[in-house]
């Protein structure tokens, strides 16, 4: 395949998304294994959690007995503690996982997956950190600048002031959070691949989305709109509608965005 560069068009999205599923149909156990088992061992802590709550409530008669079953030192806290802390501890597994299973082009194994996954993990809180701190960042600096913007307008002409302070204080700040935040969708992958750390894997996946930023807004923004589609048709399933949603939002993401991924990587 010959080399591109950054002025070249990239891969078509319709082949994109046949590469997509085709690493999809090759992997399929690990990824719906390595996304459900997650999920839905999150969601029966969640339930259990909440019997045992609501089963404890039930021998509550007084305020004073309330207050006790939720103070700090109650057994309660402490139980609801620990499983969110579990429940956190698997998605992030889960989360590392994904990329991992995309990635390895070797014959992985549960035996692999996890020690793998463990071999992440800090390097992949250091990065959650990371981007959750620039993305908060954006967001604090965006809302000054438009309420600086709002009340100069006020200023000028005081009528102006609640149209312009409602039309920038939604919109301006979360659509360029939205945007930002694109520039990190590669940060995962390039974490498993590069064997890199968090810094490292920020820096890379904001120069791949740089050079081909409206190229990649363009494709995402078509796999959001089948997917959009897709789980809105999914909800209409009884029972298990909204998990197959995630389930498949999920999976679908990860496998999209490694294929443009390393169409990107292997053709700079």
């Amino acid at each position: 395949m010959p080399r591109t560069t950054t002025h070249q068009t990239m891969l078509p999205f319709s082949t994109l998304l046949r590469n997509a599923l085709l690493l999809f149909e090759e992997k399929i156990m690990l990824f719906v294994a390595v996304t459900a088992i997650p999920l839905f061992v999150s969601y029966a802590i969640y339930w259990l959690l909440l019997n045992k709550i609501i089963n404890t409530l039930a021998t509550v008669h007084s305020v004073e007995q309330l207050q006790a079953m939720f103070s700090l030192n109650s057994s309660t806290t402490y139980l609801s503690s620990a499983a969110f802390l579990v429940i956190a501890l698997i998605n992030i597994f889960g989360l590392i996982a994904n990329p991992i299973v995309a990635s390895y082009n070797k014959h992985i194994t549960w035996k692999t997956i996890i020690p793998e996954s463990a071999k992440f993990f800090f390097s992949y809180i250091g990065l959650t950190i990371l981007i959750s701190l620039s993305l908060f960042g954006i967001l604090i600096v965006s809302y000054l600048v438009c309420t600086i913007i709002a009340s100069i307008f006020g200023y000028i002409n005081h009528s102006y002031l609640n149209t312009v302070f409602f039309l920038l204080i939604p919109l301006v700040p979360n659509v360029l959070v939205l945007f930002s935040g694109i520039f990190f969708v590669f940060a995962p992958f390039a974490l498993v691949t590069n064997q890199a750390g968090a810094w490292a894997a920020l820096l890379t996946s904001w120069r791949l989305v740089k050079q081909h930023f409206f190229g990649i807004v363009i494709r995402l923004g078509l796999i959001l709109i089948i997917l959009i589609l897709l789980t809105t048709l999914l909800q209409f399933i009884p029972l298990v509608g909204w998990s197959l949603a995630i389930l498949i939002s999920n999976i679908t993401l990860t496998v999209f965005n490694y294929t443009l991924y390393l169409h990107l990587t292997t053709n700079e």
